[in-house]
């Protein structure tokens, strides 16, 4: 029963392991690098949603129900679940591991502390569950939540509606 909210997993092995893990959530996370999505053994009743999922070669095995999640650069289907698509979350610099999503309206930059504004905007803004908070966020902020790690937080890309 545990909650992961607005976290960056950039690891080497299984993103998530869930080892009789039961009741956990991830929301607002992005989860690259892995060379599986999820490891399972005795899994039940965990979630996964609003979240990036990007360069990962397998899905691995087990895993939680999934919702309004972008699978992005994987080696797998997008898995069923409401909201899920594989698009270019156009990060602002994942080499040097800024997540921030490029926005034509405006993003946090964090080299500089301040916004600025891109030439694209990446499908990921206002693409969050809809029930989901998305009161953290800047305005214009389309009065809905952020995909990824920043959203419903004060450092969400806004929106251009």
């Amino acid at each position: 029963d545990n909650a992961f909210f607005n976290c960056i997993f950039d690891v080497t092995d299984a993103g998530i392991y869930f080892h009789h893990a039961s009741g956990n959530s991830f929301a607002h996370c992005v989860i690259t690098g892995a060379r599986k999505l999820f490891g399972s053994k005795g899994e039940t009743g965990n979630s996964l949603t609003n979240c990036i999922i990007a360069n990962i070669p397998s899905l691995g095995s087990g895993g939680p129900a999934v919702t309004y999640s972008d699978f992005w650069d994987c080696g797998f289907d997008v898995p069923p679940g409401a909201g899920n698509m594989s698009e270019d979350p156009l990060f602002a610099d994942q080499a040097q591991g800024d997540y921030h999503l490029k926005s034509q309206a405006g993003r946090w930059d964090l080299g500089t502390e301040l916004w600025v504004t891109d030439e694209m905007t990446s499908p990921c803004i206002d693409a969050g569950d809809p029930q989901s908070d998305f009161g953290g966020e800047p305005e214009p902020n389309g009065h809905r939540a952020n995909v990824g790690a920043y959203g419903n937080t004060t450092e969400a890309s806004r929106s251009a509606n």
